[in-house]
């Protein structure tokens, strides 16, 4: 599925935003669109986005992934 909403020339707001913004204003698995706004589990569209499990998984696989970035592997 192809997106259009965000044009391409702002695709990189939300992953800028998240990087400089402060931690304690973010909230583990939240999932914000546009740029910082916290989207409401209900209003997720798809199978996948409201799926906890599946949501788990992607959370802990990218821990694994980030934590063997930090150690130098």
């Amino acid at each position: 599925m192809l997106y259009t909403k965000t044009p391409r020339e702002q695709g990189h707001w939300q992953q800028c935003w998240a990087a400089t913004t402060a931690k304690s204003g973010l909230r583990n698995r939240g999932y914000y669109e546009p740029v910082g706004s916290l989207v409401k589990r209900a209003k997720l569209k798809t199978r996948q986005a409201k799926d906890g499990e599946l949501a788990e998984r992607l959370w802990e696989c990218t821990e694994a992934v980030l934590e063997r970035f930090e150690a130098g592997k």
